[in-house]
């Protein structure tokens, strides 16, 4: 046969799948065994077709096709409320924890402090410089040395508190601003301790 193969020459012979019991062209079967070493001329073909080898090394692996989509196909509302539903149920068994649930509390106590001295009606974004003032040192203090990760406006307000010699400008500073940096650098448990509530309600 030369060069060509055995299913290039005959493309409409079939054999029988062992798996799905359907009869298939036998281009959907892999060869097991070559007579010649040129690997023109085949010997022998596997069992099962290529569609349910492909689909016994999906179910060997637990990649399940129906299993994935048991939730909706992702990005529909079905798949987005299955993923709200795990982040509560997520937050409920936090809660069980009672370190959790005081850190937790001092959290939000914190945060309605600053909200709630805020301009009324004002935005997250506007509390962040027209909420009341607060002293930095003890903030600054807590971030000299420290690779902080900072976003686009947290590190225009570092800069507006601290010089180039990372000294104090004398400059003041809010409480959602330090909970904010701090937060996003995992040490939102230190907010509360740095700053009680009597000095977070000084303006």
């Amino acid at each position: 046969m030369n060069q060509r193969t055995y299913r290039s020459n005959h493309p409409q012979s079939r054999k029988h799948c062992s798996r799905c019991k359907r009869w298939r062209l036998v281009i959907d079967f892999s060869v097991r065994q070559w007579i010649d070493i040129e690997r023109t001329v085949p010997l022998t073909f596997s069992a099962c077709c290529k569609t349910c080898d492909a689909r016994r090394q999906r179910e060997r692996t637990g990649y399940k096709l129906r299993e994935w989509y048991a939730h909706g196909v992702p990005g529909s509302e079905q798949q987005r409320e299955h993923v709200r539903a795990m982040n509560r149920a997520s937050a409920a068994r936090r809660r069980k924890d009672p370190d959790y649930r005081a850190w937790e509390q001092e959290y939000w106590r914190i945060w309605r402090n600053a909200k709630n001295g805020s301009v009324a009606r004002g935005s997250q974004k506007e509390a962040v410089t027209t909420g009341p003032r607060i002293d930095p040192r003890a903030f600054l203090t807590w971030a000299d040395g420290r690779p902080l990760k900072l976003t686009e406006t947290q590190t225009r307000g570092m800069l507006r508190l601290r010089t180039i010699d990372g000294e104090w400008t004398g400059a003041m500073t809010t409480i959602t601003f330090v909970d904010g940096v701090m937060t996003a650098n995992g040490a939102h448990h230190l907010v509360a301790i740095l700053y009680p509530f009597r000095e977070s309600q000084a303006a």
